[in-house]
């Protein structure tokens, strides 16, 4: 009798503790929701952490850890828990749909479809599956695919807000569009420079997405004014499979001197190897407008690089790349290469802030440095105590530049149809191997002068600063202001632009 109650007792006090921890694990399950409601992602992620940790076979613990973990930034952790989860429950493929659901917006596609076509095999027609497909296929610019799924899964829920608004997303992705700018430069070399604009772009193909440009600028100098035009068109691929976009574009280019025209065209590569990987490649020949004595000759630049870049905007991310020019007329290189890292974003009021530093290092095989006057003209007003001045002809050509940067990005919006994007670059230390100028005597001939250049390692602060504004005046409809100050050892320049783009959408006929 004694061991029947015993055990009697000893039921009733584990059945207790059972409930005590079912109500304890219940009160947490719902306090997380109500953070999450309230968008306090992290604090509930912190909240069930805790509690994972204490029921770790729970499946609806586990499954609601992952989502939030997700949610508050902590993919490593949320991908960790939704495979264990699966592995001790490989039959419920609502977990796996969900986990897919994150992979898609992880960007990782291969793991995800190997899920989503098991769930889909279960059940053909559900939404939210659909859905999921259908945001792959519009990643990967496939927008007739993705419309036609997006458009199945409307008609299993008409009131699936996700794809009603995916297929707006599609409809204007796909739909053709018009750009109109005009902007506005000036330096203290001193330049002036004003270029209208008009661009355009037409979908056709995952393999085929045409685009024009066509600029106008005016430049200013010394009250002359000088015209140029610029056209181009090309076409944009992204090859899925391969995880491959490439961008081809050719044009002309008519210059003010003496209105000779030559050819422009450009070439690039962007290989995803894994998610957040990427390698890009680019070459590309165009015009040079950027010193005083370019715009009395016909400068074309070639501009060569290669980069390897971590592209994962909610943790560290970063660049590496090598970079050259060459210039035909003369047989010049200019060539370095840079690098930056940020590290993970600081989130507050919906914005986000990231901080970085980043390096750049370039020269050239020849200085272009001369001397703004003729030997005549220094020689007829030669005063020694006053420095002579130079200027780049016909290209800036740097040597032994480099630059430690201090790097911003802040992106936040002032309101739901404004947003401002600042992004800084402070050099820290920066040095250049900076030319100067001087008369000299020929040695042999002590009455014959002549310019000789020397170099010496000048520090200075760089500076750039660029401001943008997004305003969304309707989906089909974009303003953007921009403003940018650029201060470098050879000019410090202010810029200022207005856009304006356009989609041409017929909402009836694409709903």
């Amino acid at each position: 009798m004694i061991k029947i109650i015993t055990a009697f007792l000893i039921f009733l006090f584990l059945a207790g503790s059972y409930r005590g921890e079912a109500q304890t694990m219940a009160d947490t399950l719902n306090k997380a929701k109500q953070l999450r409601s309230k968008g306090k992602m992290h604090k509930a992620y912190i909240l069930l952490k805790k509690c994972q940790s204490h029921h770790p076979d729970d499946l609806n613990v586990t499954w609601y850890t992952a989502q939030t973990a997700y949610w508050a930034h902590r993919t490593s952790k949320s991908k960790r828990l939704y495979r264990k989860a699966i592995l001790a429950n490989p039959k419920n493929l609502y977990l796996q749909l969900d986990y897919a659901k994150i992979l898609v917006n992880l960007g990782e596609f291969n793991r995800a479809l190997p899920l989503l076509d098991t769930y889909l095999k279960y059940d053909p027609t559900n939404a939210q599956a659909l859905t999921v497909v259908a945001k792959i296929l519009f990643w990967q610019s496939k927008y007739k695919a993705a419309r036609a799924k997006v458009r199945k899964a409307l008609l299993q829920d008409p009131e699936y807000t996700e794809a009603s608004g995916l297929l707006r997303d599609i409809n204007l992705a796909s739909a053709p569009s018009i750009s109109l700018g005009v902007g506005y430069n000036t330096d203290d070399q001193p330049q002036q420079m004003i270029t209208p604009a008009i661009g355009g772009s037409l979908y056709l193909h995952p393999l085929s997405t045409l685009h024009f440009s066509f600029q106008d600028p005016v430049i200013l100098q010394d009250s002359k004014t000088f015209m140029a035009q610029n056209i181009s068109f090309g076409n944009q691929m992204y090859i899925s499979r391969a995880n491959l976009a490439i961008n081809l574009d050719a044009g002309l280019v008519r210059f003010p001197y003496k209105n000779n025209i030559n050819w422009t065209g450009d070439a690039e590569l962007n290989e995803t190897f894994a998610q957040h990987l990427v390698l890009s490649l680019k070459a590309e020949r165009s015009s040079y407008f950027s010193t005083l004595s370019s715009v009395d000759t016909v400068v074309m630049q070639n501009h060569f690089s290669l980069s390897l870049e971590w592209n994962n905007n909610n943790s560290w991310n970063g660049k590496a790349a090598l970079d050259g020019f060459t210039w035909s007329s003369d047989n010049n290189r200019s060539y370095g290469g840079y690098a930056w890292i940020f590290a993970p974003p600081v989130r507050f009021g919906g914005c986000l802030l990231h901080l970085g530093y980043g390096y750049s290092y370039s020269t050239s095989d020849h200085d272009h440095f001369v001397a703004e006057k003729s030997l005549t003209e220094i020689l007829a007003n030669y005063d020694p105590s006053v420095t002579l001045t130079g200027i780049y002809d016909p290209y800036y050509t740097p040597s032994e530049q480099q630059i430690n940067s201090a790097l911003l990005v802040f992106n936040g919006k002032i309101f739901p149809w404004l947003n401002c994007t600042l992004n800084a670059n402070i050099g820290i230390f920066a040095r250049v191997h900076a030319p100067y100028l001087y008369l000299d005597k020929d040695k042999n001939v002590p009455t014959i002068f002549y310019i000789a250049k020397g170099f010496k390692n000048t520090n200075y602060h760089p500076v750039s600063v660029t401001l943008m504004l997004l305003m969304k005046v309707s989906d089909r409809i974009h303003l953007q202001a921009e403003f940018r100050h650029t201060r470098t050892y050879f000019f410090t320049s202010n810029y200022a632009g207005l856009g304006l783009n356009i989609r041409l959408m017929n909402d009836k006929k694409k709903k």
